[in-house]
C-alpha cells in the first residue's frame, strides 16, 4: 500500500521499531523510529527465530493452555511496548503533519485517534481478531462448525486476558479515547477500516456484521547455515515468498496470515503446521474450506504428510478450484484498493 501511495506522487512515512529500520530504507521509505528498541536485534528474522526457540515448550501446549502461557505475556508486551510508543508517537506527528494516519498494530495508539489527523485502521494479522458470537474464538483453533469447545476457550480468554485488558482500556480513556469494546484491544475508525483477508476464505456468512474491506517457499530460516539439504530441494535462511509462491504447486506453512493469503492470492493449496497465534485459526479455516489440510503439528507422521503431500497434488479439482480463485483474487488488485481508500480519505479530509 505504501509503495502505490508513493507511486502516486505522496509522501509517505513509516514509523517502526529499530528492527524494521533497515529492511524499509532499503525499500527507499522514509522511516521515523517509534522507540530505540533493542540495538542488539538485527532484524525480524533473527527475533522471531530467538522466540520461536524460546518459547518451543509453549506453543506444544493445546491452544487453551497456550493462553496464560504464550498470549497473556506477549499481549502484556505489546501494551507495555504501545504504552512507551505514545509519546514517541506525538513528536512524529508534530514533525511529519501528515494528512492521513494509518495504525496495523495489534493494540491501539490514542494519539493517534485523537491528534485530528484522520485515522485509518488496518487488520492484517488474524482475521477473527475482529470476533464474534457465531466464529470461533481467537487464537483457540477451533472449528467452525463444532461449537463443543467455544465457551471453555472463551471462558479461558475471559480468566486470562480481562485483567490485563481493563488496565489498558482505563489507560486509554486516560488519554482522551472511549471505552473499548469488550475484550477488545483496538477500535474502529470512523473514517475507513481495511480488513485484509480474501474472502473466499472469510467468515462472512457467519459474521456479516464485518465491515469488508480489502481483500488482498522453502525458506530455511535464521539458523539455516545448520541445515543440510538433500539435492532434491533448495533452501536460503530468506527468499522473496512472494516470488516463489508462483512457481510452486503446493505450500507447506505454519499459517501465517501472511504466508496463507498469499498462498491464496496465487491459487496455491496448503499442508498447515501452525504453532501459535493466528496460525491455529488459518490452519483450521483452510482446512474446513478446503483450500488444504491440516495436520498435528507435533503428532503427524512422515506418512501423514507423504499422503497429504500426494493427496493435494493428484486432486486436479482442486487445484483447478485454487487456481481460479488466485486469478479472482488478483483480478480485485486489493492493494491498490486500500491505496485508494486511504488516498480518498486523506484528500475528503484536507483542511
Amino acid at each position: 500500500m505504501g509503495d502505490v501511495l508513493r507511486r502516486h506522487g505522496h509522501r509517505v512515512v513509516i514509523a517502526v521499531d529499530r528492527m524494521w529500520q533497515e529492511k524499509l530504507t532499503s525499500l527507499g521509505f522514509e522511516v521515523y523510529l517509534t522507540d530505540l528498541g533493542d540495538p542488539t536485534i538485527q532484524n525480524p528474522g533473527e527475533y522471531w527465530a530467538n522466540f520461536a526457540r524460546d518459547t518451543l515448550s509453549k506453543v506444544r501446549q493445546p491452544t487453551i493452555m497456550q493462553l496464560e502461557a504464550l498470549v497473556n505475556p506477549a499481549i502484556h508486551a505489546v501494551i507495555e511496548e504501545t504504552k512507551r510508543y505514545q509519546q514517541q508517537m506525538r513528536l512524529i506527528l508534530d514533525q511529519v503533519q501528515p494528512n492521513v494516519v494509518i495504525q496495523d498494530n495489534a493494540a491501539c495508539l490514542p494519539i493517534l485517534l485523537t491528534n485530528g489527523v484522520p485515522f485509518v485502521r488496518v487488520v492484517s494479522c488474524n482475521p477473527l481478531e475482529i470476533p464474534g458470537p457465531n466464529v470461533p474464538p481467537t487464537f483457540s483453533g477451533l472449528p467452525q462448525d463444532d461449537h463443543s469447545e467455544w465457551d471453555q476457550f472463551r471462558n479461558e480468554y475471559e480468566r486470562v486476558i480481562r485483567p490485563m485488558w481493563e488496565d489498558f482500556n482505563s489507560w486509554v480513556q486516560q488519554h482522551g479515547l472511549p471505552p473499548l469494546p469488550d475484550l477488545q484491544f483496538n477500535c474502529e475508525s470512523k473514517y475507513a477500516n481495511i480488513y485484509i483477508y480474501p474472502q473466499e476464505a472469510d467468515y462472512t456468512e457467519n459474521r456479516p456484521s464485518v465491515r469488508r474491506g480489502i481483500e488482498s517457499t522453502p525458506v530455511k530460516g535464521l539458523y539455516g547455515d545448520q541445515l543440510k539439504l538433500p539435492n532434491t530441494m533448495y533452501g536460503e535462511a530468506n527468499l522473496p515468498q512472494t516470488k516463489v509462491l508462483p512457481l510452486v504447486d503446493l505450500v507447506i506453512t505454519h499459517g501465517g496470515n501472511n504466508t496463507v493469503t498469499e498462498s491464496l492470492h496465487f491459487g496455491k493449496p496448503m499442508i498447515l503446521l501452525p504453532i501459535c497465534w493466528d496460525q491455529h485459526d488459518n490452519a483450521q479455516r483452510m482446512h474446513e474450506k478446503g483450500f488444504g489440510v491440516r495436520l498435528d503439528t507435533y503428532q503427524f507422521t512422515d506418512e501423514d504428510l507423504l499422503v497429504a503431500v500426494d493427496t493435494l497434488l493428484k486432486d486436479t479439482a482442486l487445484r483447478d478450484r485454487m487456481a481460479l480463485l488466485g486469478e479472482q483474487i488478483r483480478g480485485r488488485d486489493g492493494v491498490r484498493l486500500a491505496a485508494d481508500i486511504i488516498e480518498r480519505v486523506g484528500y475528503e479530509n484536507l483542511i
